[in-house]
């Protein structure tokens, strides 16, 4: 049995194996943790007892010679027993970012091909807003995409195609080396992936800049486009298989660009605890991608030939892989969502009972813990598992049925 490396890990270094990357987002975690226990507020109580349990040592696993069971190919892959249902858990972006490729494939399938239309890549940007928070920022943005959306100009154009937000704080903060404030703004922009005619970049950049004026004008903001142009940054990119050519990107390229967060994880680690806070409540429970047109059909007349041939080169792409070779991420998801136990531990903590919450969230963990490497040991037989406490199980571990949930299968009955 192969066993976890004990050298102490540099943040300088660059990561080589899955050990070392786990401990790459234990760390970035906990660094997140230690901002959000500045705050007293229960939110910020809550949340960071959980993200300090999603990376307790003996939460989180690697596994060596797992098998792909459609593949047969062996890797090493890495993840958490349980985590928190949060954007601001890194273990729960990556997740989310790989089912979101996962859909995103399977929407643009649904678009029919036709001659002399092709997929474009579209990303739509607004100037920063000055001490505006990220709640009233996304707003603005939100009203002057939906404008978009029903613009004539997109409806005659486009088909489908699937859409993503992405917000970034800029640098103005880093550059002068202080702490940044609400004075900074939110950068936030769209990133599109269509399919229907040819776009020009002006005219988008054109239409794109009356729908801004007009969610400017709703919300009573007076605000100066900073470019040349006088119309705000779009970029628009033509997607092809291969991604080869000025101007030209993949559809790996697109996709993992599209489905790949809402925001870096090391943004919440420079935020102030009030605006994580807003954030994450903004954030949580939304979608990473929202199908466009034909692309939110049940059923498309005519799957893509182009996305199909695509699909598994696709789904086995990561946006932030470290590294490269054998090492992949390991597709085993498990949230302890559950509004029941957020809304008890707010009541304890409102309540003064601190010791009460972290004995409750700690026997939730705990609980979840046991069935997830069940799980893992009795789904990938013939792989090892080893947590970053030391602690080894593997299928032999558990003596128990082959089927462990031959049991809970419902028995019809007759009544009376």
């Amino acid at each position: 049995m192969r066993r976890l490396h004990s050298n102490a890990f540099k943040s300088n270094s660059k990561p080589r194996d899955v050990v070392e990357i786990l401990r790459v987002r234990q760390t970035q975690t906990l660094n997140i943790v230690k901002n959000l226990e500045t705050s007293d507020a229960p939110e910020a109580v809550y949340l960071a007892e959980s993200l300090r349990q999603t990376v307790a040592d003996e939460n989180l696993f690697v596994g060596y010679g797992i098998t792909n069971s459609k593949t047969g190919e062996k890797f090493d892959g890495f993840d958490a027993l349980v985590m928190v249902a949060s954007r601001l858990s890194l273990l729960y972006i990556r997740e989310q970012s790989r089912r979101a490729r996962r859909r995103a494939v399977a929407y643009l399938s649904k678009i029919a091909r036709r001659p002399f239309e092709r997929w474009l890549m579209i990303t739509l940007s607004m100037p920063r807003l000055r001490n505006c928070d990220f709640v009233q920022t996304k707003e603005v943005f939100n009203d002057a995409l939906r404008r978009f959306r029903q613009s004539k100009y997109f409806r005659e154009n486009v088909r489908g195609g699937i859409k993503s937000e992405e917000f970034t704080l800029g640098k103005e903060f880093e550059n002068e080396q202080r702490e940044w404030r609400p004075s900074d703004g939110f950068h936030i922009h769209a990133h599109l992936v269509v399919y229907g005619k040819w776009l020009k970049w002006e005219d988008v950049g054109e239409t794109w800049g009356k729908c801004l004026s007009s969610a400017f004008d709703r919300f009573g903001i007076e605000i100066d486009i900073p470019t040349l142009h006088k119309r705000p940054v779009v970029h628009l990119r033509h997607v092809t298989a291969k991604g080869t050519g000025k101007k030209t990107v993949s559809f790996e390229y697109a996709i993992t660009e599209a489905c790949k967060y809402v925001t870096k994880g090391s943004n919440f680690e420079k935020l102030p605890v009030e605006e994580i806070l807003k954030i994450e409540k903004a954030l949580r429970g939304r979608r990473l991608i929202e199908p466009l047109g034909e692309a939110n059909q049940r059923k498309g007349s005519q799957r893509s030939t182009l996305l199909a041939d695509l699909k598994p080169e696709i789904n086995s792409s990561e946006s932030e892989a470290p590294v490269a070779g054998s090492v992949h991420y390991l597709d085993t998801p498990n949230t302890i969502e559950s509004l029941n136990l957020r809304k008890r531990c707010l009541h304890l903590i409102e309540s003064g009972k601190i010791e009460s919450f972290k004995k409750l969230l700690a026997h939730h963990f705990e609980k979840r813990r046991h069935f997830r490497r069940r799980h893992l040991a009795m789904t990938f037989p013939e792989a090892e598992f080893f947590t970053l406490s030391g602690d080894c199980f593997t299928f032999r571990t558990f003596e128990v049925d082959p089927k462990p949930y031959r049991h809970l299968k419902l028995v019809k009955t007759k009544r009376n």
